[in-house]
């Protein structure tokens, strides 16, 4: 018998104890009122999943209706694991995120612009580690709100309380608050081909034989993050896409007369999935393999 059965031993066979259950304890609740069912609702973004030349990476599952816990609690068989993301850096995700584990709810920065330089190079390295790798359950991921914080301090406290005696642990079981976890999410169908598109622009040689050779300038577009709806702006490539086009307009004045035209094509390519082993770069060469075998 472990050391924390023995306390709720001793703890049940004090007369106090018994007093408590069996009066005081039925007496507050049939006094009491019902509480009510509190509904929070926040939005949340499933990690995305893909398969990349025969590699699995995300997360596979979707479901999730789950009675919540915190990390590091003793069970969390069948439970939907709150956390925040900081609390998951420098550890085996693919450890933490099991078969056992119901599902996982990560809560991420609300604004990544206000997040120190050292933190947000620390989070886009804990971004990397998350999709690098594939899961069997439902990850999601939630912007940060007051409500959710609030969440997760309580089953903070119920985790602590698991740490305590076994009465502590029982009586916070019977008057604290649980809380259950579920999604409307109904599942999306396999896509197993995304359609890319690359968008190209062209400055041809004074002469135009098929002998020219062609120069291609190249950058992809697109960005790329755990949970697409959230990865938008221009932090991923931005400066390549400015780089490519401020190129194509200073080069375009020379090309506009004979004289400074060069003898050389030149190909301006803006490809879709960069992050993706640059598959939209490789489609246009194979699309177009004949008449750019001179690049």
């Amino acid at each position: 018998m472990t050391a924390m059965h023995e306390d709720l031993v001793d703890a049940v066979r004090s007369p106090v104890i018994l007093i408590y259950m069996f009066i005081v304890l039925p007496i507050t609740l049939a006094v009491a009122p019902l509480g009510d069912t509190v509904e929070l609702d926040f939005h949340a973004y499933r990690l995305q999943h893909f398969d990349l030349q025969g590699t699995q990476y995300g997360s596979r599952g979707w479901r999730v209706m789950y009675e919540a816990a915190a990390l590091d609690s003793k069970t969390l068989l069948r439970r939907c694991l709150v956390t925040l993301w900081r609390d998951l850096v420098n550890r085996d995700l693919s450890q933490t995120f099991d078969k056992t584990l119901g599902a996982a709810l990560i809560i991420i920065p609300a604004d990544l612009d206000a997040l120190s330089g050292q933190d947000r190079q620390l989070f886009l390295e804990f971004e990397r580690q998350l999709v690098s790798q594939a899961y069997d359950v439902a990850v999601y991921v939630a912007p940060s709100t007051p409500q959710l914080r609030e969440t997760l301090v309580s089953l903070q406290t119920a985790q602590r309380h698991e740490q305590s005696s076994a009465f502590s642990a029982l009586l916070h079981a019977v008057t604290a608050n649980s809380f259950q976890i579920t999604s409307d999410f109904q599942g999306s169908s396999v896509k197993l081909e995304q359609p890319l598109f690359n968008v190209v622009g062209k400055l041809s040689a004074f002469e135009r034989s098929s002998d020219v050779s062609t120069i291609a300038i190249v950058a992809h577009y697109d960005s790329f993050g755990a949970a697409p709806a959230l990865s938008f702006g221009a932090d991923s490539n931005g400066s390549g896409v400015a780089a490519l086009l401020e190129l194509m307009r200073i080069l375009h004045r020379f090309y506009q007369t004979a004289k400074t035209r060069a003898k050389y094509n030149l190909v301006f390519l803006l490809s879709s999935g960069g992050k993706l082993n640059y598959q939209g770069s490789r489609q246009w060469i194979e699309e177009f393999l004949e008449a750019t075998q001179n690049i």
